[in-house]
C-alpha cells in the first residue's frame, strides 16, 4: 500500500482589488493559495524526521490489515485455507521487519523528494501539474528502496519465503531480478497510485484552506483528508493492486508469464470479481494508515522542533 504524506509550500494569495463601488470593509477571500502546512519552519531534516517517526507508527499499528488484504489477493478466489495456521499475532505481523529496516529510508527519500519536486514545479506547472509531478519524481526516486522493502514483505506475508534475513541474502545475490519487478511495481501501481492519492489529498488540502480561511490543518483534519485520499486511490488502483501481487508472489516455476498472461488468466478462471479480491481489507487499511499517518504527521510536524532535532 503504500502508502505514502506530505505538505504544502509558499503561501500564493492572489485577492482582486475591491473597485470604488464595493464595500471597503468586506473580507476579501483568496481565491488561490498554496499554504504554508507548517513546513516553512521545519528543515529539511526535521521533516524527514517527523514523516520517519509517522511511518513507523502506522506500520506498527496497521499491518496485520495488510496482511490480511495480500493474502486474500494472493490466491485464486481468495481461498485463505493455506495461511490457517499463519492467523496468530506473529503471523498476521511477517513481513514486518523489512518495513521497518526499510520503509524510514524510503519515506525520507519519497517525502523530500515530493515536497521538492512540487514546490520547484508550482510556478511552471500549477498545482495539479506540480502534485502530478511531484508524486511521480518521489515514486522513481525511492522505487530504489521500496521495491525490494515491497517484495520481501509480500513473500514474508504469503510464507514464500522463510524470514527476513534469507530474503536478504536473496536479494544481496541478485538485485536485479528483484528490480525486474519495476515496470509491475512502480510504473503500474506505485504510480498510479500516487498521483490519485496526491491529487485529491492536496484539493481537499486547498478546498479546507479557502473555507476556513487559514493555511494550516489540525491533526484531525489531516486525519480526515488523508482517509478520504488514501480510501480512494484504493479502490481506484485495487485491481492494479491484484494483479502485482499475484505475480510477485507465485511459486517458484510461474503460474503465470507476465502481466498479460496473469489479467487473461484471471479473468478467464474467476471472472472480473477477482480485480477486486481484497478490497474491503485494502480500502480499510490504506484510508487508515493515510488518515493515522496525516494525521500524526501534523502532531510530529509540531513535536519535532520542540525537541531540537
Amino acid at each position: 500500500t503504500s502508502t505514502s504524506t506530505s505538505t504544502s509550500t509558499s503561501t500564493s494569495t492572489n485577492t482582486s482589488t475591491p473597485n470604488n463601488d464595493c464595500d471597503t470593509n468586506s473580507k476579501q477571500v483568496p481565491t488561490s493559495r498554496i499554504a504554508d502546512f507548517g513546513e516553512s519552519k521545519l528543515s529539511g531534516r526535521q521533516f524527514s524526521i517527523a514523516a520517519a517517526l509517522t511511518n513507523i507508527t502506522t506500520k506498527l499499528l496497521l499491518h496485520p490489515l495488510d496482511t490480511t488484504k495480500t493474502r486474500l489477493q494472493a490466491e485464486p478466489f481468495g481461498s485463505l485455507l493455506k495461511f490457517k495456521s499463519l492467523w496468530t499475532l506473529q503471523g498476521l505481523y511477517r513481513g514486518l521487519l523489512p518495513k521497518f529496516a526499510m520503509s524510514t529510508p524510503y519515506q525520507m527519500v519519497y517525502m523530500s523528494v515530493y515536497r521538492n519536486v512540487r514546490d520547484a514545479a508550482l510556478p511552471v506547472l500549477g498545482p495539479t501539474g506540480s502534485y502530478i509531478c511531484g508524486s511521480i519524481s518521489a515514486d522513481l526516486a525511492g522505487s530504489v528502496i521500496r521495491i525490494p522493502m515491497h517484495v520481501m514483505k509480500l513473500r514474508l506475508q504469503v510464507d514464500k519465503s522463510r524470514s527476513f534475513f534469507t530474503e536478504c541474502q536473496l536479494f544481496l545475490s541478485n538485485p536485479m531480478k528483484t528490480y525486474e519487478f519495476f515496470r509491475l511495481q512502480t510504473l503500474m501501481h506505485d504510480i498510479p497510485y500516487s498521483m490519485v492519492q496526491w491529487f485529491m489529498y492536496e484539493n481537499l488540502r486547498q478546498h479546507h484552506y479557502q473555507n476556513k480561511d487559514k493555511n494550516s490543518l489540525t491533526a484531525t483534519e489531516g486525519m480526515i483528508c488523508g482517509s478520504v485520499s488514501g480510501g480512494t486511490a484504493a479502490v481506484v488502483t485495487c485491481p492494479l493492486d491484484v494483479v502485482k501481487t499475484r505475480i510477485i508472489t507465485q511459486n517458484s516455476t510461474p503460474d503465470y508469464a507476465g502481466i498479460h498472461s496473469c489479467v487473461k488468466r484471471m479473468y478467464e478462471m474467476e471472472g472480473p470479481r477477482a480485480f477486486y479480491r481484497g478490497l474491503a481489507p485494502r480500502v480499510l487499511w490504506v484510508s487508515s494508515s493515510m488518515g493515522v499517518y496525516f494525521g500524526l504527521f501534523e502532531l510530529f510536524k509540531e513535536l519535532v522542533p520542540l525537541f531540537n532535532f
